[in-house]
């Protein structure tokens, strides 16, 4: 508890309430404590002698641990022997007991010392780099040669304050004495560091698996909206691509150890023991740590939903301690990271000109005309309308907590409510998140319970399209329609191209509205009959509902000139959909720990059942009487629809692990899960996973005594394992149907027909990995590096092949497809504490290769428009032409393989006849690349100094490809609806730039065209490093937060996605999709605050 005197005198220790008939000095004290708090020891004095306790937080430190045995001690002995060492003495007055600061000797221009001294571990090992340090005199300090020695000069009476990462800080008073010998003791909370796991936790020290964690510290005070963005850059092995910046977006993809089939890739996600569908489905801040398990022998435990691993997120809770009141909250503002660059109205006539004369035919604009686009001097009949100008704007985020939390040795709590409030970077676009999550648990004898509730609504808005109703066309017009569209005339009508005005569309409000309330209880009660035996039981419940509306309204264009209608946009439509899931989750756990000598053994089993079930509907209706009227029953029943249906899948699961650790040098574990789904035929559903993995701590080993002064950890661990798949719709083994119209006997009437084939001989997907690692730590863990390899193989991939038209039916399911990943990754840690200043590095990398081993087809390539799966390759790669260069002369042309039907000509790509058969057609499409990154990387720095603090996150990728697709991008000559971007100021022409690098201009043709002929001409090195998040803080000191009656008080500053490094076409962002028809990804600053209270 940090709080002003009056407030520490209510809330931690009270006033005494009734008067005293004895001396307070004749009192007698009894105490019994071992290694306990000062505040439990304060406590206890106070309720012996009824007198109240008044002290400052800058002069007890209440945490501190001591041990005191007194029986019938008066009160002057107890309080001598608990200050003993200490600053502070006390005084008895008005029936409080006051501690003050002791009055000094020392004044100043005291005459100096030189003390020497040499400082080792419990094992008698100099400890080398060690800082000492007089106390309160930061500036003045030494560190330990490479005996543990040294030598420093202080004042008479001073104390020595020694540090050692790894080991617990020691204050060594001087008085009447030069010369010390000083032992650390290793701080025991770097050796008990836990990290979740599979139904538990596991000291960190013991892992024989592949686990990746962060704390919340990492998270914390980040203006990000999500958990995925926020872990992008700070796991090894986890690739975290964002696709979007859009408001309330749940557009990301997460990859653990690279893309482990063609089937779904997501990880499974589990909260507080509970799995989920979305890791974007919790607030960031009410996050405890986060924990990764990548490969089987950590994620087996998960059987048949671990294949492409496991994330596993812990949520605040609270602890043995004073009620404490937290309250974070930042604003800050957007901007899009890049926007692409267009060419201006006159330049565009220009280009347009030099398209008609390489087409032969007449140019269209006239100079005059093109001086008039240029000075603006008619902006009715030749405007230059800069959409993107009008399109965006700065968007407004700030989001609030509060927190209070709390508990004793019997009950803890956590309760927390926050809002987030988002609009985006154009209008309409805004989200709204509230959220209340509360936790409590108790202990009652051998018994504990505890319930963990949390209730989010969402409400996510974003204008929609007149044309095709979504918002991404929105996007693509504002990147197509061309400059000498108006947005509007001087008399107010509406400027359109054929498929309308995008800001029109906005203006009149063509909205979504997404809704959605998640409701999630989990309740747990454990039984420990004896020591380290426990019997658990948990219960979760959550029910997700999701409503999602749309209204699109009629607009009606005109001639800005008659004011005769011209385009009419319409009709209005409403279409309503709903979505409601319901999961039901039963667990039980019994588990088993206990150590005898130097053998520690822990057992788990345990049954998990899951249900699932949800429910569809959707409704549209057309023909509103107006654009103000959006319920769905206003709307004409003509045309309209209605749909619905209902699925639900089950779980059954068995489990098991077993580890063992001998003299805590060799570690062994084994874990084992049978799972029972319904997704699958009755005669294959069942499934089982094991895995088995060891280690070897090397440095507990006695031949390694005479490294330990350098070397402070050595660990080698591996493991092997089986992991399953069952993402895959709920009814793969039956045939589907549906309802049709068909005619029978000369009328037409309602029937049902099968729609998907069917597959009852499906068995499991399968994942097996193979993982080895290094963990090693030098000086005391200062610097930590940890090295890991792995091969995941996965096989009977559950997977659609192609099938003949003459099946009638959709594809079925099938166990077709063989996946490799292979890779490295590898952890570097750095800590230094010296001198007031404390710094940290952490950095990691991943390396990652993908491939196909079989499809089960031949060899052939299974193609979806650009990209193609085939044997050899990795998954979703980038197919096309291998460009070389422009054709410069006809002659070139002549004598070159073109694509057949096109006007090949000077100035247009020339592709490569792979096959020399003297044409360019698919047969010569190959392997131009992935835009799945081959490395991944991140480097987070923190820096903390005299109350200010600092941190740099970087995150970047590398080896991996983008693509400019689409007139969006690139931008087209065709009219109203061409915009052509800046990459033309450089196309070719045989007069004016005949090195050009870019394609001749031209407004009707294929041959160049990104998206029907794809090729390498169009692919960019998206490789990239990103400032994903920069913070700068001050913490007021605590005299300052004493006066105010607070405990703490942080300001700071935090940007989200700064600074972009990277050869990335200019104007656009490497991780944004292709196609210029999404939300742009945005940067943010903010300036937050942090109060403790």
């Amino acid at each position: 508890m940090k709080t002003r005197t009056r407030t520490k005198m209510l809330l931690l220790l009270g006033v005494l309430l009734f008067g005293f008939t004895v001396s307070a000095w004749s009192q007698k004290v009894s105490l019994n404590f071992n290694n306990e708090r000062v505040e439990k020891v304060l406590s206890s004095i106070k309720s012996q002698t009824g007198l109240g306790l008044v002290f400052s937080d800058q002069l007890i430190d209440v945490n501190r641990k001591v041990s005191i045995q007194l029986k019938d001690a008066t009160l002057e002995d107890a309080l001598t022997k608990l200050l003993a060492g200490t600053k502070v003495t006390f005084e008895v007055r008005n029936n409080k007991i006051y501690f003050i600061e002791k009055k000094t000797d020392q004044q100043p221009g005291s005459r100096k010392k030189k003390v020497s001294g040499v400082v080792k571990d419990a094992m008698g090992e100099p400890v080398i780099g060690a800082n000492v340090v007089e106390k309160g005199a930061g500036t003045n300090g030494v560190i330990t040669n490479l005996d543990g020695e040294f030598t420093l000069e202080v004042p008479e009476n001073a104390s020595l304050t020694v540090s050692y990462i790894g080991y617990l800080q020691q204050d060594v008073s001087t008085k009447g004495k030069d010369t010390f010998n000083i032992i650390l003791k290793e701080d025991t909370k770097t050796l008990e560091e836990v990290v979740v796991v599979g139904y538990g936790v596991q000291k960190k020290v013991n892992l024989t698996g592949a686990v990746a964690a962060v704390d919340s510290k990492s998270l914390q005070n980040r203006p990000v909206t999500n958990v995925s963005n926020a872990i992008q850059g700070l796991l090894p092995g986890v690739t975290v691509i964002s696709g979007t910046g859009q408001p309330g977006s749940d557009n990301t993809t997460i990859r653990v150890r690279g893309v482990g089939t063609l089937n779904n890739s997501d990880p499974m996600y589990v909260v507080d023991g509970l799995p989920v569908s979305s890791i974007n489905e919790v607030d960031p801040s009410d996050i405890e740590n986060i924990s990764v398990l990548k490969d089987a022998s950590s994620a087996a435990i998960y059987g048949s939903r671990a294949a492409n691993g496991v994330i596993l997120i812990t949520t605040k809770k609270g602890g043995d301690k004073a009620p404490t009141l937290r309250y974070d909250g930042y604003v800050g503002w957007q901007k899009p990271t890049a926007l692409p660059e267009y060419l201006h109205s006159w330049e565009y006539a220009k280009l347009y000109n030099k398209a008609m004369v390489n087409e032969g035919k007449k140019p269209i604009y006239t100079d005059e005309e093109i001086e008039k686009f240029r000075n603006g001097s008619d902006p009715d009949n030749y405007p230059d309308t800069d959409w993107q100008g009008l399109f965006y704007k700065t968007g407004l985020q700030h989001s609030h907590r509060a927190e209070i939390s709390g508990g004793t040795d019997k009950m803890t709590y956590m309760f927390s409510a926050g809002y987030l409030g988002q609009d985006g970077i154009i209008d309409i676009a805004k989200y709204d998140r509230y959220s209340v999550r509360g936790n409590m648990n108790a202990k009652m004898g051998k018994f504990t319970a505890g319930m963990n509730l949390s209730f989010t609504y969402g409400e996510a808005q974003e204008p929609v399209s007149g044309f095709t109703g979504e918002m991404s066309n929105i996007f693509s017009q504002i990147n197509q329609i061309a400059p000498f569209i108006p947005y509007k005339y001087s008399n107010g009508y509406y400027g359109y191209a054929n498929d309308g005005n995008p800001l029109a569309f906005i203006e009149e409000g063509n909205l979504r509205t997404t809704k959605q309330h998640i409701t999630r209880a989990i309740g747990n009660v454990s039984y420990e009959p004896v020591k380290g035996l426990k019997i658990q039981e948990i219960v979760g419940y959550e029910y997700k509902s999701i409503s999602d509306e749309k209204f699109i309204k009629d607009i009606q264009y005109y001639n800005w000139k008659t004011g005769e209608p011209t385009k009419y946009q319409g009709p209005n439509s409403q279409t309503d959909e709903r979505k409601n899931g319901l999961k039901l989750n039963l667990q039980t756990l019994v588990s088993y720990n206990n150590t005898f000598g130097k053998h520690t053994v822990g057992a788990l089993a345990g049954y998990e059942q899951e249900y699932y079930r949800e429910d569809w509907t959707k409704g549209y209706r057309k023909n509103f009487l107006n654009n103000d009227l959006w319920e769905l029953n206003a709307g004409s029943p003509d045309g309209q629809t209605a749909n619905g249906s209902a699925n639900e899948y089950a779980l059954r699961s068995f489990f098991g692990r077993l580890t063992y650790d001998y003299d805590n040098r060799y570690l062994v574990e084994a874990n084992i899960r049978r799972d029972g789904t319904s997704r699958i035929f009755k005669d294959s559903r069942w499934g089982v996973f094991p895995s088995f993995s060891g280690a070897w701590r090397i440095i507990n080993e006695p031949f390694m005594e005479g490294t330990r002064n350098v070397l402070s950890d050595l660990k080698l661990r591996g493991g092997w394992g089986v992991l399953g798949n069952q993402a895959i719709s709920y009814y793969s083994y039956q045939s589907v149907l549906d309802q049709a119209n068909y005619s029978f006997g000369g009328t037409v009437v309602q029937g049902v027909a099968p729609v998907d084939g069917a597959n009852r001989n499906l068995v499991w997907e399968t994942t097996e990995t193979l993982n080895f690692g290094l963990d090693m730590g030098f000086l005391g863990n200062q610097y930590t590096l940890s090295i890991e390899g792995y091969r995941k193989l996965t096989y009977d991939i559950l997977m659609k092949l192609p099938v003949s038209t003459l099946y009638g039916l959709n594809a079925p399911y099938q166990n077709a497809g063989k996946v490799k990943n292979t890779g490295f990754e590898m952890t570097a840690g750095y800590k230094l504490n010296t001198h007031g200043w404390n710094f940290q590095m952490s950095a990691n990398a991943a390396y990652n290769k993908n491939e196909v081993l079989d499809l089960k087809n031949g060899g052939a390539r299974i193609w979806s428009g650009k990209y193609f799966n085939q044997e050899g390759y990795a998954i979703n790669s980038i197919g096309g032409y291998i460009a070389e260069g422009l054709f410069k002369t006809e002659e070139e042309v002549a004598n070159s393989a073109t694509i057949p039907g096109t006007e090949t000509a000077p100035g247009d790509i020339k592709y490569r006849d792979i096959n020399n058969d003297g044409k360019i057609d698919g047969e010569d499409r190959v392997y131009i690349g992935n835009t799945m990154p081959k490395w991944t990387f991140g480097l987070n720095l923190f820096a903390e100094w005299k109350g200010f603090d600092a941190t740099f996150l970087f995150q970047g990728a590398a080896d991996v490809q983008g693509y400019l697709a689409g007139p969006g991008v690139v931008g087209e000559m065709i009219g109203a609806k061409g915009k052509p971007s800046y990459m033309y100021r450089d196309c070719w022409d045989a007069e004016t730039n005949p090195n050009g690098k870019f394609p001749r201009a031209f407004s009707s043709y294929r041959q160049n065209n990104s998206i029907y002929n794809p090729s390498s001409f169009w692919i960019v090195n998206s490789s990239y490093l990103r400032l994903k998040n920069f913070q700068l803080g001050y913490t007021l000191p605590k005299e300052w937060c004493n006066i105010m009656g607070i405990s703490r008080i942080r300001v700071y500053y935090s940007g989200q996605n700064l600074l972009t490094f990277t050869k990335f076409d200019k104007g656009f962002d490497p991780e944004s999709p292709e196609g210029g028809s999404s939300y742009p990804q945005v940067k943010t600053n903010t300036f937050g605050l942090n109060i403790t209270f």
